[in-house]
């Protein structure tokens, strides 16, 4: 992976490799994108052979570079990949390229066929055995959860526990991710009996929820649109992180 020096504008670059064939794709945030089609997108060319093929799926087509808007600090953005193979068998997704992300920012490939979220920063590749060639147009996300300064929140002190969880943001559980898309909570590879609290800013403990299945879990809720904190505990350790509900 190639992290470049800070430029104007973030940019992920995602490939796809089987047998020495590759493609890419790309993600580029601009504070002028929109979500649709807009200037700075690319349309995917679709070819065949044995090559894969990657890109991101929107309304009015297919994209090789998809631009969209810059997330706030502490917000995340979540964007639907495509891979297209006409041969079965392995394929690598990696991570070759990453600029110009806001410190302490992070990005996630997430499986959903598999439950699998993995970690891009700390393991910027990833293999899966196609039974069957085809389009898997439902099963990847990339999650980028952009970096904030805690600073930059006068209502909370990080230091002050409210609702029984300290605010500081905890890493002691390798490896579990816990983000938000719209109003649901996603919190990724849980390892066993895993206890998930959400409380407010104002210190209310809104949402208890415990965790059997393992990988990754789809928390649905009806809160308000603000930021929350999320806990996530089990004998492994804690996660906490805090989250921007839509």
């Amino acid at each position: 992976m190639n992290k470049k020096a800070a430029t104007a504008n973030p940019l992920i670059r995602l490939q796809a490799q089987r047998a020495g064939y590759t493609d890419e794709m790309v993600i580029y945030l601009h504070a002028n994108a929109t979500e649709g089609i807009d200037p700075y997108d690319t349309r995917k060319k679709l070819g065949s052979g044995a090559y894969p093929q990657l890109y991101a799926p929107v309304v009015d087509g297919i994209l090789a570079v998809n631009s969209l808007p810059i997330p706030t600090q502490g917000s995340n953005l979540v964007v639907p990949v495509t891979l297209k193979s006409e041969v079965a068998g392995e394929v690598t997704l990696s991570l070759t390229e990453l600029r110009a992300l806001a410190e302490g920012s992070e990005v996630y490939l997430v499986d959903k066929l598999q439950d699998i979220t993995v970690n891009l920063l700390a393991q910027p590749s990833y293999t899966i055995d196609l039974e069957t060639a085809g389009e898997l147009a439902d099963r990847f996300e990339v999650v980028i959860l952009m970096g904030e300064e805690q600073a930059e929140d006068p209502i909370v002190d990080p230091t002050d526990p409210i609702g029984g969880i300290n605010l500081t943001e905890t890493h002691t559980q390798p490896g579990v991710t816990i983000y938000a898309h719209r109003n649901t909570i996603y919190v990724g590879n849980v390892q066993g009996r895993t206890q998930v609290t959400v409380v407010n800013i104002a210190g209310q403990r809104v949402l208890s929820r415990q965790l059997e299945a393992e990988g990754l879990n789809a928390i649905h809720t009806n809160l308000p649109a603000g930021v929350y904190i999320v806990e996530a505990r089990s004998q492994g350790g804690r996660e906490v992180k805090r989250i921007f509900i839509e």
